[in-house]
């Protein structure tokens, strides 16, 4: 089927919260977007590591509580504001 293999994406304004952790932290990072099914965008890799994601709305609250509990308290987080973003559709 193509269109499975082209796949569809769903235009959606999903929040940003831009994220300063250390290295070894980081390490950890992508179990947690793997378990929130998460991606991340725009890593810098300074004296610490600072990332973005993008949720949705309604979840961006949720989502910040998660990972202060993840880091036990110990990460950076601040909002980015509202982004149209591309987010893929599941067909099956």
């Amino acid at each position: 089927m193509a269109v499975k293999e082209i796949g569809i994406v769903e235009i959606k304004e999903q929040a940003g919260i831009q994220i300063q952790m250390t290295y070894a932290q980081y390490q950890e990072y992508g179990n947690f977007l793997k378990e929130h099914n998460l991606v991340e965008l725009e890593t810098n890799f300074t004296n610490q590591v600072e990332t973005m994601i993008f949720v949705d709305k309604e979840n961006k609250e949720h989502i910040k509580s998660e990972l202060i509990e993840f880091y036990n308290g110990k990460v950076g987080l601040s909002d980015q504001g509202l982004r149209e973003v591309e987010v893929p559709v599941d067909l099956a």
